[in-house]
């Protein structure tokens, strides 16, 4: 985003600079004083190009503007632009999950023939009974601790983990209590997609099923935003994200 928006406010710094030097024929006086092509200069001027570092530097010597100046304007600029952005991550809605409404089991009439040469040797995804807690996603796997109610027969959660069930109205009325979220673990939490939905288990306790956003008023935290418009959104210190799961899909409860 930083890279875009320091073009952005560049080229918007250009524009403004030629208006103010009211220049006749911006490419040719342009082009005359800086040693810059015509062509090239022509790109800049019609946004073609990135405005380059190199070409304010030059541009700025050529017309006798400060430069420390113009760099601080440009900054400032990219510091507004990169404000309005991430308050508009922060706001934005994301789409809605793809919902399988009393599809828990769909191909339960598949023949063992039929379902061998559906989902080869793929059992489903397993859905447990069982709200999503730390001491869940660490033990799951352990048969001899928790048991699958069933075993979800969707190929388009063949990549996902688990599926459990949400306790709580944050998320009504897209994910609604008692319904099972199909959940997909993320390793690398450096990359999460905002404004998408995510089981969050933190360091200090806290396990919840939230939209995902950045912090307008924080880079180092995440904004954790409910569906339910009665409930505030809430800062996480990324440091404190211990796992992270994406949910992929939601099976309705009821």
């Amino acid at each position: 985003m930083k890279s875009d928006t320091l073009d952005n406010a560049r080229y918007a710094w250009l524009l403004a600079e030629i208006k103010r030097l009211k220049l006749a024929t911006p490419g040719k006086e342009i082009s005359k004083k800086t040693g810059f092509s015509e062509g090239a200069v022509s790109n800049w001027l019609n946004g073609k190009r990135a405005v380059t570092e190199n070409f304010v530097t030059t541009f700025c010597t050529a017309f006798n503007l400060d430069y420390a100046k113009a760099a601080r304007e440009i900054e400032k600029a990219v510091a507004k632009e990169e404000a309005q952005l991430t308050q508009e991550l922060a706001i934005r809605p994301a789409r809605r999950k793809e919902v399988i409404i009393l599809g828990k089991n769909p191909n339960q009439r598949l023949t063992p023939e039929q379902y061998a040469q559906a989902f080869g040797d793929w059992p489903g995804l397993p859905m447990y009974n069982t709200p999503i807690t730390a001491t869940f996603v660490e033990t799951y796997r352990d048969e001899n601790i928790y048991q699958p109610q069933y075993y979800l027969h969707d190929p388009r959660f063949r990549d996902c983990d688990f599926g459990a069930i949400i306790t709580g109205d944050s998320m009504h009325s897209e994910i609604r209590h008692g319904d099972f979220v199909a959940c997909k673990e993320i390793t690398d939490k450096r990359f999460i997609v905002y404004g998408d939905i995510y089981y969050i288990v933190a360091s200090n306790g806290l396990e919840t099923c939230k939209y995902v956003n950045i912090d307008p008023s924080n880079p180092d935290n995440l904004l954790l935003v409910p569906r339910n418009e009665k409930l505030s959104p809430s800062p996480l210190p990324k440091d404190m994200l211990v796992r992270l799961y994406k949910v992929r899909g939601i099976v309705r409860g009821y």
